[in-house]
Formats: C-alpha cells, sequence, structure tokens
C-alpha cells in the first residue's frame, strides 16, 4: 500500500513559464503531516449530528449506509480486491455477511479511507505555491460527482490582511479501473474564484471506450499566489482544503468559500446543486495550514 501511495500521490509541483506541471516523484509528500479518515467515522459523526435535530431522518441515513455497506460486502472477493480492500477487510465483510460480527465492528475496519496532504512548495514574499492532494484506499459507497477545494487568505509582515491574486492553477485526477490498474490522469473542471479554487468532476463513470467503469483514485489542486498590489508583500498564508463526496446521485455540488476578514478564519460549504441540501454529500479532509514565509508552519485543523 505505501507504494502505492508513493507512486499516485508523489507529486512534484513544478512550475515552468507559468504552466504547471507535475513529476512522477515525491516523496517529500511522504513526509509532511497527512490526515487518513475513515468513510465509517465520518458518516456515523454526521449521523449522530443529524439526530439531534432530526432523529427520523438520521435513523433513515443509517440504514441507507448499513444497506450500502453490505451490498458492497456481497460483491465478489475478486472485484473487492480490484476495488482496493486487502484481504483482511474482504474477509471481515464476509462474516459480517453470515451474521459472525456486527456492521459496527465490520463497517469500523473495512470501510474505505481518504488520506488528504495539504503542503506549501514555495512560501516566499512575493509568491506562494499551495497544494491539496488526496487518495482513497479503496472504492468508497456512492458514484457520482465529488469536488474538492483549496483557498487562502494571507497576511503581511504585520499580520494584517494582504490581498492576494491566484496567478496560476491546475487540478487533475487520476482514475482507476475496477480492476485495479490504472487508466489515465485528466483534468478536472475548475471554477476559479478571487482567492479560492473549485475542482469538480465524476467520481464514477466509464472509460473513453465505454466498455470498462473507472473511478477517481486519487487527485489534486494546486494554486499559485501572488500579493494583489504591486509592490504587496507576505508575511504568511493560511490554506484551507476540503473534499466532498456524493453518496448517491445528485445533480452537482456548488461549493462556496466562506472568508472572515477581520479574523482570518476560513470554511468551505459543499451543497446540492438546485436544492442546496448537505445531506447527500459527505464532507472529507478538512485540512488548514499557517504557512509562514521563513519555512515555519502550524497545522490548524
Amino acid at each position: 500500500m505505501k507504494k502505492l501511495v508513493a507512486v499516485v500521490l508523489s507529486i512534484l509541483l513544478i512550475f515552468s513559464a507559468g504552466i504547471i506541471s507535475y513529476a512522477d516523484s515525491a516523496a517529500d509528500l511522504l513526509e509532511v503531516e497527512h490526515k487518513t479518515e475513515s468513510e465509517y467515522n465520518i458518516i456515523m459523526s454526521e449521523i449522530d449530528s443529524l439526530k439531534l435535530s432530526d432523529p427520523k431522518a438520521a435513523k433513515a441515513e443509517f440504514i441507507k449506509y448499513q444497506e450500502s455497506f453490505k451490498e458492497m460486502s456481497s460483491l465478489p472477493k475478486e472485484v473487492l480486491q480490484g476495488y482496493g480492500y486487502n484481504d483482511e477487510q474482504i474477509a471481515i465483510m464476509k462474516e459480517y455477511l453470515e451474521g459472525s460480527i456486527s456492521f459496527e465492528k465490520a463497517a469500523s475496519i473495512s470501510s474505505a479511507t481518504l488520506t488528504t496532504y495539504l503542503t506549501a512548495t514555495t512560501y516566499t514574499s512575493t509568491l506562494y505555491i499551495i497544494t491539496y492532494n488526496w487518495i482513497w484506499s479503496a472504492l468508497p459507497i456512492g458514484l457520482d460527482k465529488d469536488a474538492a477545494a483549496l483557498g487562502v487568505y494571507a497576511f503581511d509582515n504585520s499580520n494584517l490582511y494582504c490581498g492576494v491574486a491566484l496567478s496560476n492553477y491546475s487540478s487533475k485526477i487520476s482514475y482507476y479501473y475496477t480492476s485495479g490498474t490504472f487508466y489515465a490522469q485528466e483534468n478536472a473542471t475548475i471554477v476559479p474564484e478571487t482567492t479560492d479554487i473549485n475542482s469538480k468532476f465524476d467520481f464514477y463513470k466509464q472509460d473513453s471506450t465505454n466498455t470498462q467503469n473507472v473511478w477517481a483514485k486519487s487527485g489534486y489542486i494546486v494554486i499559485q499566489a501572488t500579493p494583489a498590489v504591486p509592490g504587496g508583500s507576505f508575511g504568511a498564508m493560511r490554506a484551507r482544503a476540503e473534499y466532498g463526496h456524493a453518496k448517491t446521485t445528485i445533480n452537482g455540488i456548488v461549493v462556496s468559500f466562506i472568508v472572515q476578514y477581520l479574523t482570518g478564519n476560513l470554511d468551505f460549504t459543499f451543497v446540492e446543486k438546485f436544492t442546496n441540501q448537505t445531506t447527500n454529500i459527505t464532507e472529507y479532509g478538512h485540512r488548514q495550514t499557517l504557512f509562514r514565509t521563513n519555512g515555519n508552519h502550524l497545522v490548524e485543523i
């Protein structure tokens, strides 16, 4: 698994002639702070929160998740292996189907996980290059549309707000066949805003021949930020990133970046297109780090 992460997630960012590219090496990414979240823990946390306002809806969400996990567990071993599940996880899934262990125990051990990285490869008074990477351990529940987002808020040397201009950006998604082999890396649909980038993509789809299914195992967003005002100078930059995964078929995802300019607090919201509902979208990978121009950084979330 470590080798797979090294291959998929090794993205060493290079800016050449103003164009963002990547290289297939980057042990560096494996040395920085990362966050791994279990699908089970995230969904159960959502359900627990929903219980406070709507117990009936929370129960319905729990049943839906339990049924989805059971459906996944019912797949043949070879299919689950292609999806990325290991032998131990598959064995536990089958034990759950036989009734020998509980849903809670099986799902907590065998659910997919998402690992995220938030890094700054350049951090000077006039240029920041910040990257948000993500990689799934296995195919999760929910096969429709996903989105990721990366936004920034800059400070000058007096710790006051400093305007930011996003001078370059890119987002790519690595798709894999359901057999486990690599298919292709494709550009995501990018929605650029003043200080943030939304990356939207099909999580599960057919390949170019329309004969095989592929899924978005990993991806990244990278931005290049410079002072918005000529002569401006950065002292530090706060970066915020999140990932939204659709649990069922939806119309699309709308992402909003919330900036509190007096405090520098940042947040993202992910809602379903047209309905503005959040219940069908699970948020993962909440990351926030303050990167200083002296090379120090503070992981805030």
